[in-house]
């Protein structure tokens, strides 16, 4: 096995092969930073790999192999790739690297969660809620109070600063929920690969948690997605966090892959 640069990425920094984990939130990151690679056999691709290498590390941020690769084959190839570094590596639950790293006797990690809508459905009207569109540009000064009250933080506004930068956030909607005349809510998306509304956040206040609001929200917002051409959604959940899991599922959401870290060296 041997690496050849990738020369056909998409927007996301992804190849187009059969193997390939249709992640937009990992590889698009590290475009300036990573090495982008195909993993071949002889003259077949079997592989698609982003990394960089720092002093004694090499930190792995995509791998994804064909199902049909040789674990042994594999190892080698890491080893020699890794040439004695400590490698960190970023793979999916559903994905032949996974074996190729559990093989390897790498510590593993849990990541995110890939969750998806594969049809947004009708949803049901009206809602009695207002639902107000937020610029963009905005988000920060809007939203930053509602984010820290929603999850418990402190530095809700930065994060939001670091989102209005990002080339796609004005491709989605960005909505405040209000009750009377209060803001109890709000809801971040994107628009990925054309017709996915990929959910960046939902909070709800907590005193206004379990009556439905964050139900009415997310449906709410969908349908003004479909009404602009998307027609699956998806979000990236911690797996850990059952309330979220099992709301999303009561939602129409189902389990698709789920990222996994690895490391060849305990910390």
């Amino acid at each position: 096995m041997h690496l050849v640069t990738a020369d056909v990425l998409d927007e996301y920094g992804l190849p187009d092969f059969s193997f390939i984990i249709a992640d937009p939130e990992n590889t698009r990151y590290v475009r300036d930073l990573a090495q982008f690679s195909y993993i071949k056999d002889g003259s077949d691709v079997v592989g698609f790999l982003a990394f960089h290498e720092q002093e004694s590390q090499m930190v792995i941020h995509y791998i994804s192999l064909d199902e049909h690769v040789s674990l042994s084959s594999a190892e080698t190839f890491i080893n020699n790739l890794a040439s004695g570094k400590e490698v960190y590596a970023v793979t999916y639950d559903c994905n032949r690297a996974t074996d190729l790293f559990e093989t390897m006797g790498f510590y593993r990690e849990a990541g995110l969660q890939y969750m998806e809508m594969k049809t947004i459905p009708h949803f049901r009207s009206p809602y009695g809620l207002e639902f107000v569109s937020i610029a963009t540009s905005k988000i920060p000064q809007k939203m930053s109070n509602l984010y820290n009250t929603c999850f418990s933080v402190s530095d809700g506004k930065k994060t939001l600063e670091e989102f209005v930068v990002d080339p796609f956030s004005t491709t989605g909607i960005d909505l405040i929920l209000r009750r009377e005349g209060r803001n109890i809510g709000f809801w971040v998306d994107v628009t990925y690969f054309g017709t996915v509304c990929f959910n960046c956040w939902i909070g709800i206040v907590p005193r206004h948690r379990r009556k439905g609001y964050a139900t009415q929200l997310m449906e709410y917002a969908l349908t003004v997605a479909t009404e602009k051409g998307c027609t699956r959604a998806g979000l990236l959940v911690n797996p850990r966090n059952d309330a979220a899991v099992s709301f999303y599922d009561q939602m129409g959401f189902e389990k698709r892959w789920g990222r996994l870290h690895f490391r060849s060296e305990s910390d």
